[in-house]
Parts: structure tokens; C-alpha cells; sequence
């Protein structure tokens, strides 16, 4: 009964529409639950750039309430975060392995089967806050990013950026190669679900919006 009355305990409320009711939608063009956990990261962080995934099909996002149960069904992994110090290089080759995840199929964009058998691998496509970027689906593998800027200004091979992901990525999990141990700068060894939670007493009261920083070319 204490572990029922904990999850349904009130953290905040959300003004505005924070529930996902299509999942693949929500990958392909920014969703508010998707920046506001990019914003968790970045605040708990300070890194200026962050990247996180959708981990499965059966989150729903946020209602206008939002309790520790929503938190821990949406957010389902232990993960803490990391901050890594990478290239522009780097990044551009991280994006263009986040474009392989979607294929264009019979004029349809479904997520690649390669990567959901045998096992479903939703968790390995992330979604950018603090750059701006364009992925054009319709082009060959590989060539895929037609676009990508911070600040401003296009992100050149050479430039050094810092970004916060979860540890997994940060050590290269989902066949990110770019991201490596010897690239993480700072280690933040709070688990998430508790960094949205303490966020949410910062901020008891959340607008679901988006920048729309990224977009992604279907046809």
C-alpha cells in the first residue's frame, strides 16, 4: 500500500498536450515529452546539448498530471547520465547512425526491421535538443544528414562540442562507435527517474512545447 500511494503521489502538471498516442510519429517530428526530457538532462547536466530516445512503444508520455508511476512507465531504464566532449565529426557520424533506424518501405516510413528482430531496439534512435539538424530519409545511408548547426553556425569535423547522454551511449551501446569511456568529461550518478522527479519540484508547473530543432525528410 506505501509503494501504491508513493507512485501515485503528484509531481506536477503539464499545460498543454505531453501524451504520445503515436510512437514512430513522435520519433520522426519533435514531441514535447521528448524535449522536456532533453531539458532534464540538460539542466541536471549543464551541458548545452543533449540526446535521449523513446525506449519502447508503450509509453504514452505525460497526462496533465504527472505521478512517480508516470515517470517510471515512461522512463523504464536505471540509467545515469554522462557528458562527453566529442568532435563535429563525432556527431554528424552519431546522427547518421540514428538515421538507419527509419526506412522508406511501399512510400511508407517504418521503422527498419533489422532492428527489431529479434529483439526491438526503439531505445538505439535518439533525438537531438541544442543542435539543429536535418535527416533526409530518401537519400542512401550514410548520406543522410543534410544538415546540422549549434548556435547558429554549421557544425564543422573539427569543432568540439559537449553533449549528456545515458551511460549506455556513452560508452558506445546501440553501435554508437563515436562515443567512447575516454570521451566522457563528467558522470552525473543520479538516476534519471529521480532527476525528473527532482526536476518536477523545480518546476511543478511545465508547458508541453517543442523548438522543433530538428527535421526529418520523408519524401
Amino acid at each position: 500500500e506505501e509503494v501504491e500511494i508513493w507512485l501515485d503521489q503528484t509531481l506536477g502538471e503539464v499545460t498543454g498536450d505531453m501524451t504520445i498516442k503515436d510512437p514512430n510519429a513522435a520519433r520522426l517530428a519533435e514531441h514535447p515529452y521528448v524535449e522536456f526530457i532533453n531539458k532534464v538532462q540538460m539542466d541536471a547536466s549543464g551541458a548545452d546539448i543533449s540526446l535521449t530516445s523513446l525506449f519502447n512503444n508503450d509509453g504514452r508520455g505525460f497526462g496533465s498530471m504527472i505521478t512517480m508511476r508516470d515517470v517510471l512507465t515512461n522512463y523504464i531504464y536505471p540509467n545515469t547520465l554522462a557528458v562527453l566532449e566529442i568532435t563535429g565529426q563525432d556527431l554528424k557520424m552519431a546522427l547518421e547512425q540514428t538515421a538507419t533506424y527509419f526506412i522508406i518501405e511501399n512510400g511508407e516510413v517504418v521503422f527498419n526491421p533489422k532492428y527489431i528482430e529479434p529483439k526491438p531496439q526503439y531505445y538505439n534512435y535518439d533525438m537531438y535538443e541544442g543542435i539543429e539538424y536535418a535527416i533526409d530519409l530518401t537519400k542512401a545511408m550514410g548520406e543522410r544528414v543534410t544538415s546540422l548547426s549549434y548556435q547558429g553556425k554549421a557544425v564543422a569535423d573539427t569543432d568540439t562540442l559537449q553533449v549528456v547522454m545515458n551511460q549506455y551511449r556513452g560508452v558506445g551501446g546501440g553501435n554508437y562507435q563515436m562515443f567512447t569511456a575516454d570521451k566522457i568529461i563528467k558522470e552525473i550518478p543520479v538516476d534519471m527517474t529521480e532527476l525528473i522527479s527532482d526536476y518536477l519540484k523545480k518546476h511543478p508547473k511545465i508547458i508541453a512545447e517543442t523548438n522543433n530543432n530538428f527535421v526529418i525528410k520523408t519524401v
